[in-house]
């Protein structure tokens, strides 16, 4: 690499260093995007369909609780 002769050393260290921090942060996203990946492709295996709700297919109530007469006047 030649040296230009009006070029700074602070200038160029802090070249450096943001090419430095744009490859790790390259590295990271890679990380992360294929960590994600993994657990997306893995959970989606083996599951079971979510039945869809549609306007004809009642929603399963809760069951009700018997009424307490404990404590009442």
């Amino acid at each position: 690499m030649r040296r230009r002769p009006n070029d700074d050393p602070e200038q160029r260290r802090e070249r450096e260093f943001d090419t430095i921090t744009l490859v790790l942060a390259g590295v990271l996203s890679a990380i992360i995007l294929g960590a994600v990946g993994y657990g997306i492709f893995n959970s989606s295996r083996g599951t079971t369909a979510i039945p869809a709700l549609t306007a004809g297919s009642p929603i399963p109530l809760p069951p009700e609780r018997p009424a307490s007469t404990t404590g009442s006047r």
